[in-house]
């Protein structure tokens, strides 16, 4: 993780360190960047911060239930805190999914509030030195990802949107359409 305090405007900042933090992370196994201000931020200012950036911006289409709060920033899962969110794949669901995830806080949790970031890479790595037939036979066979989403949302659930809500309509045949093809 590198650790960079901005100058007065995020926003500049940002713009003038995105061809660096790609660079920088195209390089490396895996990394993240932690932009941090001595100044309270909003979300309209880490919105416009991450805009800067110039990364295509993707409409967000998981199943956690979440809130649109400005543009490209979104709540938490908003699932009861007593339940447990597992690894996943951000919108491995979705046609194209993000490359990059930013996080942003206005209230800095008490306790708790971390996000556990697992490299793909790394796991598939593991899991091939540990388990080489295993891995060879699905890169022969392939893998099939079945997610089934429910009717309505569930708020109790961290994977708690139903299909309805994911895809942004009430019409299968259109859900369908854009699971695949976006």
């Amino acid at each position: 993780m590198h650790r960079a305090q901005p100058p007065n405007s995020t926003t500049r900042w940002s713009r003038n360190q995105g061809a660096t933090s790609r660079t920088r992370a195209s390089r490396s196994s895996g990394s993240s960047t932690a932009l941090s201000s001595p100044r309270k931020r909003t979300a309209a200012d880490f919105d416009r911060a991450v805009n800067a950036f110039g990364y295509e911006e993707l409409p967000y289409v998981g199943a956690a239930p979440r809130t649109n709060v400005v543009g490209r920033v979104f709540t938490a899962n908003e699932s009861p805190p007593d339940q447990s969110i597992p690894f996943h794949h951000k919108m491995a669901q979705a046609p194209t999914f993000p490359s990059k995830l930013f996080f942003f806080w206005e209230v800095e949790a008490k306790s708790g509030g971390e996000t556990p970031i697992v490299l793909s890479h790394y796991v598939y790595q593991k899991v091939k030195d540990k388990f080489p037939e295993f891995v060879e036979k699905l890169e022969k066979c392939g893998l099939i990802y079945t997610r089934v989403l429910g009717e309505g949302d569930d708020s109790s659930s961290p994977i708690g949107r139903g299909w309805q809500s994911v895809f942004a309509t009430s019409d299968k045949v259109v859900a369908e359409e854009r699971s695949l093809h976006g």
